[in-house]
């Protein structure tokens, strides 16, 4: 487990400091958990539990184990869920029973994949903004409030959950590290900067459309002699003179 450090507790509650200490070690580049991120959350269990079961060709063991490993993951987080989701999960787990490792197949066995279709499609589009007001309802508006016993556990899932989906959504690691250092634990104390606008921000930042963005490298090392032979482009990335690049500094007149 990676723990920050310079990391000064004295400002936040015990929910919000635990919230703090899981983001940074989840996020922590040489952190065992942040692999951990990289492999199963609810979005994506019901992705692939729609995808192997509608394959042809999937062994009745593979579909046996995803399905096991789907409804758990799922389960985990079901504190957020809407009506609806919990409905769809409470569909599948009323299967669990029926679908063996060496037989898939029972009466009903035909919708798992719709019902995990629908489940998924549900999960894409809620299960961030759920977690985001799990969140601010537990570490802002609840969050001087004692700690209830599991509590801490299950906010550990929710919040590895949380990051996992956003990097199956296109974060980084190093994003997320860095809105922990640039947000979360920047100038930590500040009367004018208290958590919860901290929170706030954050979570603007995650939910903000995607923008496009020129971007320009200098490089640097470039004489008369290599000029010549130095290529027009590297991998997809040209090299030429431009409005927003140049590849040779300019020379005296």
């Amino acid at each position: 487990m990676r723990v920050d450090l310079k990391f000064n507790s004295a400002s936040y509650s015990e929910k919000q400091r635990f919230f703090l200490e899981c983001w940074y070690n989840m996020v922590h580049q040489y952190s065992v958990d942040s692999y951990r991120l990289k492999t199963m959350n609810p979005v994506n269990s019901a992705r692939e539990l729609y995808s192997v079961w509608s394959m042809s060709h999937a062994s009745k063991e593979d579909k046996f184990l995803v399905f096991k490993e789907a409804v758990e993951v799922i389960s985990a987080s079901k504190d957020v869920f809407d009506a609806q989701e919990l409905r769809l999960l409470h569909h599948l787990k009323s299967f669990s029973s029926k679908i063996k490792k060496d037989n898939v197949e029972f009466d009903n066995s035909s919708l798992v994949v719709p019902i995990a279709s629908s489940l998924y499609k549900q999960l894409e589009g809620n299960f961030i903004t759920q977690c985001q007001e799990y969140l601010t309802k537990t570490l802002v508006e609840n969050g001087d409030e004692p700690t209830e016993e599991g509590e801490l556990q299950s906010m550990k899932s929710l919040i590895s959950n949380f990051l996992s989906a956003l990097l199956d959504r296109g974060s980084s690691i190093e994003s997320l590290f860095n809105f922990y250092k640039g947000i979360l634990a920047k100038d930590q104390g500040a009367p004018d900067y208290p958590f919860e606008k901290r929170l706030g921000l954050l979570f603007r930042i995650l939910n903000s459309d995607i923008q496009e963005f020129k971007v320009a490298f200098a490089l640097y090392g470039i004489n008369s002699s290599t000029e010549r032979v130095f290529p027009d482009q590297i991998g997809i990335l040209p090299l030429k003179q431009g409005d927003y690049f140049s590849l040779f500094p300019p020379r005296p007149v």
